[in-house]
């Protein structure tokens, strides 16, 4: 790292209220008292792919088998019309339909954007019949603000873990592969957060 950028990179580093602690080591102790900007995270995430990370093995974690609803009624909040989503016939797990965990995804996002003190927001007109004129779609979309610019992708399984994993400095993160959790080093889901957090 050279001599301006790491200056920049320390600067930000107590602007932003971390606590020095190993590069090794899952920041357990980051806070943000602004929200980081584009700058920023530029820095984060070449910092993120220039750790070194050990490998270490550990147990995969099966997905909690759970009672799926046969349908689901989604009220939209900007049209105030209801759909019903029939669970498809293929699905077996919650992982499987989007829909099923969206108060969990609510959650997540309320949590990262009140942790990080960025703007997070979920796009779900998709699942709503009217506002989409019949075309539904199976996922909703999720909106960061950074710098008065927005991101917007479609929410996959693992954005929401990666994020998270990321904005906590953390060095790996539990990873969603058909119905176990397995740990993965963060950096390799750089690509991925760079398309999430820098707008195009």
């Amino acid at each position: 790292m050279n001599k301006p950028l790491f200056l920049f990179f320390l600067s930000n580093l107590i602007l932003f209220g971390y606590i020095g602690v190993g590069f090794g080591q899952a920041r357990q102790d980051v806070h943000y008292s602004v929200p980081p900007n584009g700058r920023l995270i530029e820095a984060m995430l070449k910092e993120l792919g220039a750790r070194q990370v050990p490998i270490q093995e550990k147990a995969a974690v099966a997905e909690m088998v759970e009672q799926l609803p046969d349908s689901i009624t989604y009220h939209c909040t900007v049209c105030g019309k209801d759909t019903i989503h029939k669970r498809p016939q293929t699905v077996i797990r919650s992982s499987m339909w989007p829909i099923s965990h969206l108060k969990h995804d609510r959650e997540q996002v309320s949590a990262l954007g009140k942790f990080t003190k960025l703007e997070f927001f979920l796009d779900e007109e998709g699942f709503c019949n009217n506002c989409t004129r019949g075309k539904l779609r199976d996922r909703p979309r999720l909106i960061i603000v950074i710098d008065r610019h927005e991101s917007i992708n479609d929410l996959l399984e693992n954005d929401l873990r990666i994020l998270d994993a990321f904005f906590k400095r953390k060095d790996d993160v539990d990873i969603q592969r058909g119905t176990n959790y397995q740990s993965e080093p963060l950096r390799n889901h750089i690509p991925r957060l760079r398309r999430l957090l820098i707008s195009r």
